[in-house]
């Protein structure tokens, strides 16, 4: 018997030691996967953008950087990604700031943030990737729990064999040339969808969700930022099928409380179906024509600082 449990334990540990060392090479090359958002946006260092626009598909799928760097004649970015949450919004602005200069940041805030609980769960399975890092430690924890977390870090092949299907072990390096080339943005060329019932009928604030709006804003503010809240547009239909008044609420009063700028595009294309992707996302007309609103606004908002600082001078 004490043989067996020899043997029993000799295998485990060898079990442990291969396994948890092979988890760790294959690791090591997750975050080239620049085909990913995620990864790509994380990869950013050492550049200095005039903007930065950040928040879920809803910035990725609205926001041209392109239209807006001929306009107003700056170098901006779009780490928008699709499925973000606020938690994992919080941590693609700290990747950001971090590694790169920016100016200002344009952050997009909706009904879908504050209640992201319910739209778009965390992004666990990336975020582990950078868990060498105190901020991602705290965020998995309060996503996850405490419990999982140090799980997946004490055994380092559990996240493999819980996510291997979200993993794509082949590096693809030269695939971030797509987000490259577009600055982070994207385009759905679909002319007005059809419009899509909202899959829950209510919309309330969540604390976590919250909390991790709140990080982001002090975020900006640590790193002396500017900050510039504003919300994307949104189909006329939407408001039909959705109860999110406690959302709107909450916007509204953050901004009052905090002082912070606010533009409100939601309802700018309520007669224009026809730029819309789906409810929530703008098709490749509806992308341009907004760009070029938003740049137009930015332009005149660069103006105004401009000529307000001649003027202290």
């Amino acid at each position: 018997m004490d043989k067996f449990l020899v043997k029993v334990s000799v295998f485990l540990v060898a079990f442990f030691v291969i396994n948890s060392g092979f988890a760790l090479y294959v690791a090591g090359g997750l975050t080239e996967n620049r085909r990913s958002k995620y990864h790509w946006a994380c990869s950013l260092a050492g550049n200095q953008f005039d903007l930065a626009f950040i928040g879920s598909s809803r910035v990725e799928m609205t926001v041209d950087p392109r239209v807006i760097d001929d306009i107003v004649h700056t170098n901006s970015i779009n780490i928008g990604a699709s499925g973000a949450g606020a938690g994992d919004q919080y941590l693609l602005a700290t990747k950001l700031l971090r590694g790169n200069k920016v100016d200002t940041v344009y952050y997009q805030i909706d009904y879908l943030t504050l209640a992201n609980k319910f739209s778009y769960p965390f992004k666990d399975y990336i975020w582990l990737c950078y868990d060498d890092q105190r901020e991602v430690q705290s965020t998995v924890v309060d996503h996850c729990g405490a419990a999982r977390y140090w799980a997946w870090s004490g055994i380092p092949f559990l996240r493999l064999m819980e996510f291997s299907s979200q993993y794509d072990l082949f590096p693809h390096r030269n695939a971030g040339t797509y987000w490259n080339d577009r600055k982070g943005g994207q385009q759905r060329d679909t002319p007005d969808a059809a419009s899509l019932a909202d899959q829950f009928a209510v919309y309330i604030p969540d604390s976590l969700s919250v909390k991790y709006v709140l990080k982001t804003i002090e975020l900006c503010k640590h790193n002396d930022v500017e900050l510039v809240l504003f919300q994307a547009p949104l189909r006329a239909q939407l408001s039909l099928v959705s109860d999110f008044p406690a959302c709107t609420t909450w916007i509204d009063e953050l901004v009052e409380s905090r002082g912070l700028a606010y533009w409100d595009f939601s309802d700018i294309y309520r007669t224009r179906g026809d730029l819309f992707y789906d409810n929530h996302h703008l098709n490749s007309a509806g992308v341009l024509e907004f760009s070029s609103e938003l740049a137009k606004r930015i332009a005149a908002k660069r103006a105004a600082s401009d000529a307000e600082r001649l003027t202290n001078e």
